[in-house]
């Protein structure tokens, strides 16, 4: 992925520093070894609309899984 971000004297060249890793965040003992040194951890997650009869949904995706990605990222 590229993002132009100003690296040189014009600002405009574009800079390679982003990765987009998929990983289930269900399962904490998965999100470790994906995080591996990254510096940052963008999450993007929410809970699907589509499975409007999942009551759990919010709960697992929302807090458990951002709680998941949270305390993996601690360990790093």
């Amino acid at each position: 992925m590229k993002l132009n971000i100003g690296t040189g004297t014009s600002g405009t060249e574009p800079t390679e520093k982003l990765e987009i890793v998929e990983c289930d965040i269900e399962k904490q003992g998965d999100i470790g070894p994906v995080i591996g040194n990254a510096f940052v951890v963008l999450c993007c997650i929410e809970a699907s609309e589509k499975e409007i009869f999942d009551i759990t949904g919010p709960y697992r995706i929302n807090f458990k899984s951002t709680e998941n990605l949270m305390k993996a990222g601690m360990k790093i």
